[in-house]
Order: C-alpha cells, then sequence, then structure tokens
C-alpha cells in the first residue's frame, strides 16, 4: 500500500541521513520527544548538531567505531490499524565500523509515527544507537512506543 511504501521510504531515509552524518535530515525524520529518549554522548546547541557531533563518537573505553550503515533489505512493513497512526518496518541492516574488517549484519525494528501528511520515527531504533556509539541497546527499543 502507499503508507507502507512511505514507511519504508521514511526509514531507508533516515538510515541514509545516519551514513551521511547529516545531523539535519536525520532530525527531521525524528518525531517528537524521540531523541530525549537517547543520551548523546555530545551535547551541542539543537537537534542536528547534537547528532552531527556524536555520529561515529569514538568511546574513550575503546567500544568499536560506528564508519558506515546502509540497509541490506525490508523485511517487512507493518501498518498499525485502520486508522494508520503508527507503523513497524524491520529491516537487516549492514553496519561498518573503522575498526574491524567484517560489518555488522542484525535487524532492526524501527517504530513510526504520522506526523501530519507523512511519516516520522516514534523512538530511537538501534541502528541510532549504534551510530552514535552507544554499545549498550536497551531492550525497550525493540518494544512498540506508548
Amino acid at each position: 500500500t502507499r503508507l507502507e511504501r512511505e514507511a519504508e521510504r521514511t526509514v531507508r531515509a533516515f538510515v541514509a541521513a545516519l551514513d551521511d552524518r547529516d545531523g539535519e535530515r536525520a532530525c527531521a525524520l525524528l518525531g517528537p520527544g524521540a531523541l530525549a529518549q537517547i543520551q548523546l554522548p555530545e551535547r551541542r546547541a539543537g537537534c542536528p548538531a547534537s547528532l552531527e557531533a556524536s555520529i561515529g563518537y569514538r568511546d574513550p573505553r575503546g567500544l568499536p567505531v560506528w564508519d558506515g550503515v546502509e540497509i541490506a533489505r525490508v523485511r517487512s512493513v507493518e501498518i498499525d490499524g485502520d486508522a494508520a497512526k503508527g507503523a513497524k518496518v524491520v529491516a537487516t541492516v549492514v553496519t561498518r565500523f573503522a575498526d574491524r574488517d567484517e560489518p555488522s549484519i542484525e535487524d532492526d525494528v524501527v517504530y513510526l509515527t504520522r506526523d501530519g501528511a507523512g511519516w516520522v520515527l516514534a523512538k530511537p531504533s538501534a541502528t541510532l544507537y549504534r551510530a552514535v556509539g552507544i554499545a549498550d541497546i536497551p531492550p525497550s527499543v525493540l518494544a512498540p512506543p506508548g
């Protein structure tokens, strides 16, 4: 359906924005309050500056340094009910790290909510946590928002 295609496009655009280290584009795809749910390692004035300073963060504890990400494939898109207030996209993402030869391949669960005529991320997904160097992803990331 059209809503499913739009939800998939939103997730693809968000992952591409992270890969491009484009804080402004990524922030535009985050719903109200979504960024407040993650403790970014670098705080700046506003979402775009904070996100750009945090993407690829080199943790002093020597954790793997994020280098980039891409979507290998979208596994499923589910629209929540007739009102289409929410969506769940499961995508296989390939994450590259600067200090590792092998990429990490995992399924990311992304929850979206309607924002006007389009979709935005309802909360941070595992891909955002990885991009800013947070290795311990809370289990709540996999749970629906609300």
